[in-house]
């Protein structure tokens, strides 16, 4: 009696039962792994949920056509195996791809191909430990990409994010953005560091008790020299809160060495205003190694 494999339905003749046709199975086992090694499966969606065959998953790809009209699911039986589904449909529904085995699916997005895999019950990314959680040491996209597209889906870039562009347009275009305010809970005095890299605005929200020295670096164990390229820009915000005496910043430095700013209109401030937040801004401009075009302004908020 003869019997098949439990995912492909590879024919299993029991012993002598073909002789001499035995080549009868054996092609058609040989067929069925070629396709599985290089065939494809269209199929052809509208509006309805669809249930795929044994015999139409065995291939390498099953590839959805049509224009669709509703949110579709396409379900595989409850076998084992692993394809790759291209969503090459239009409309603006969705497709996912679900088990018999009522485990979990999968989106199969719209314009791309997805690799899957099926254990039976569940539909899962077969590479969705890189796509969930997982780490890619370079990845370079070529064409259009979104993050974060929906919701409130959060997109976190670890090291430094560089964008590039050609001349013919921006690099970078925002709705709104949010910059780190450090509000420190104490009184400007004696030398304070500035860390660029943890903060764009420095906010001492308690009354100075001297004249002070601001310190930039990127943190305390990177330099701003080491951080910054040269032709690279930063512009910060450092916030000094005065009562009845008007003090201010008296100095800047850059990893520790002195810098002569250049004073909006020329003048450097010689006090502070009594009874209001000074709000100094410094772009900070690497000219060359460790040498620096540093440009301040002073405005008073009461």
């Amino acid at each position: 009696m003869s019997t098949t494999t439990t995912n492909l339905s590879l024919n299993e003749p029991s012993y002598n039962q073909t002789s001499p046709t035995w080549d009868q199975p054996l092609n058609n086992n040989t067929t069925i792994l070629d396709a599985a090694f290089g065939n494809t499966t269209s199929v052809a969606l509208t509006n309805a949920n669809v249930t795929l065959t044994s015999t139409q998953l065995q291939v390498m790809q099953v590839k959805f056509t049509g224009s669709i009209s509703a949110n579709i699911i396409v379900t595989v039986p409850a076998i084992g195996g692993r394809w790759t589904f291209t969503n090459a449909t239009s409309g603006a529904y969705t497709v996912t791809i679900a088990s018999a085995g009522a485990g979990t699916s999968v989106v199969a997005p719209q314009g791309y191909s997805t690799l899957m895999f099926s254990d039976g019950t569940n539909i899962v990314l077969a590479d969705g430990g890189v796509i969930s959680g997982g780490n890619l040491a370079t990845l370079n996209v070529s064409g259009n990409s979104v993050l974060g597209a929906t919701g409130t889906t959060t997109t976190s870039v670890g090291g430094k994010l560089t964008l590039s562009t050609t001349t013919s347009q921006v690099s970078l275009a925002l709705n709104n953005i949010a910059e780190t305010v450090t509000v420190s809970g104490s009184g400007a005095t004696g030398t304070i560091n500035y860390d660029i890299t943890t903060q764009s605005v420095l906010y001492y929200n308690v009354a100075a008790t001297s004249n002070f020295t601001l310190n930039f670096r990127a943190s305390s164990g990177t330099t701003l020299n080491s951080a910054l390229a040269i032709g690279q820009a930063v512009t910060v915000a450092f916030l000094n809160t005065n009562g009845t005496t008007g003090y201010y910043n008296s100095a800047i430095t850059i990893d520790g060495a002195s810098v002569t700013p250049k004073w909006i209109n020329g003048a450097a401030p010689t006090t502070g205003y009594s009874n209001s937040i000074d709000t100094y801004t410094y772009t900070i401009i690497k000219t060359a190694s460790a040498t620096y075009t540093v440009l301040a302004t002073l405005a008073k908020f009461a």
